[in-house]
């Protein structure tokens, strides 16, 4: 399954610092507007450290962790859903993601008081959600202006509707629509790729040295709260340079296992929150691996992962929690109480699922 995130925020924010940290990079990340032109795509692996513990019972040979893939755009500036600095341009870069990190940078030393402070954030991510408002608005518009032209048959006559109901939120400034527009699931939104439309979370950038002053910061997230957008808190530039240092001297599985319990990590699980997304895991000598699910995904779905062999010819699936399975540590005794569920087609796949699909072909 794959799974983007699109990093957007004002010029200088830190999204190029951000993303090198998250994946590694080395993309130029310097202090001046449109640092970044051309979009950079990286993919990092989704940190678990239950895989790690997975193999050391098992003892396989390898961990096959699933991947997050990352898009860092230009810096957006107010105008841009005009084609200000290239506004447009970027605007449709980040609309094949499907989650958004909107970095905000927190860091400048001439914002003392916490109240400057919030109110200047506030600010910035004002000036961001406009523009992906004001760019989903000319889209629709456009949109039904186009379908307007056409012979109104029914199909046409809703789509309209509905794509007029979905302007009249966007005109209203009803940034995430998606809570007024959520059982609109027809095909006409999902064409149109809606920024506003998408899942979201807030990054703060701070400075190295924000020990202090950072009260604005919980007042940020209650501020959001409501909306349900998550708001965290990070330090891109000592991510970046923790990362270096563990490239240096560090394994692959290693620096993933150090992410999983950092800041990097609460981001990189946030994206795949925001997306409603579990995994299952599958198990042997050969490999731990981890496969990346949506919620209420059927074991028939699940196994069409691995193989569609697995689908076709699917019979059951023999399975036990990841809970059980460290409880026991053996197949063998789990079996023995009753912990492994032989489950049918039908059976929703929990998250931490072990499974072994039997099939025929």
């Amino acid at each position: 399954m794959g799974l983007k995130v699109g990093i957007i925020g004002l010029p200088n924010a830190g999204k190029s610092t951000l993303f090198n940290a998250l994946t590694g990079s080395k993309v130029a990340a310097k202090n001046f507007p449109f640092c970044t032109i051309k979009p950079n795509i990286a993919l990092t692996p989704i940190p678990d450290m239950r895989l790690f513990k997975l193999q050391e019972i098992v003892k396989s040979r390898c961990i096959t962790p699933e991947y997050i893939e990352f898009i860092d755009i230009a810096g957006l500036v107010k105008g841009a859903s005009k084609g200000y600095g290239l506004g447009n341009q970027f605007l449709n870069q980040i609309r094949t993601a499907d989650a958004i990190g909107h970095v905000v940078g927190c860091f400048s030393k001439d914002l003392c008081s916490s109240k400057y402070m919030f109110e200047n954030v506030l600010n910035d991510i004002h000036i961001i959600n406009s523009e992906l408002i004001l760019s989903d608005i000319a889209r629709c518009t456009e949109k039904i202006s186009f379908l307007k032209k056409q012979n109104k048959n029914n199909n046409i006559k809703n789509q309209i509707y509905i794509l007029e109901f979905f302007l009249e939120a966007l005109s209203n400034k009803k940034h995430h629509t998606h809570k007024k527009t959520e059982n609109l699931h027809d095909s006409i939104i999902s064409e149109l790729n809606f920024l506003t439309l998408k899942p979201k979370m807030l990054i703060l950038n701070i400075h190295e040295n924000s020990s202090k002053n950072i009260e604005y910061i919980e007042k940020i997230k209650k501020y959001f709260n409501h909306l349900e957008i998550p708001v965290l808190k990070i330090c891109a530039t000592f991510e970046d340079n923790f990362i270096n240092s563990l490239q240096k001297k560090s394994s692959k599985m290693y620096i993933i296992s150090k992410l999983a319990n950092s800041n990097l990590g609460t981001i990189i699980n946030c994206g795949c929150q925001l997306l409603k997304l579990n995994n299952f895991f599958t198990i042997g000598k050969k490999e731990v691996r981890s496969w990346l699910i949506n919620y209420k995904t059927t074991a028939l779905q699940a196994s069409g992962k691995i193989h569609s062999d697995f689908q076709r010819g699917f019979i059951r699936a023999k399975v036990i929690s990841f809970e059980n399975f460290m409880h026991y540590k053996s197949m063998n005794l789990a079996k023995k109480f009753g912990k492994i569920k032989l489950e049918g087609k039908d059976y929703l796949v929990k998250n931490g699922d072990i499974i072994e699909f039997l099939f025929n072909v």
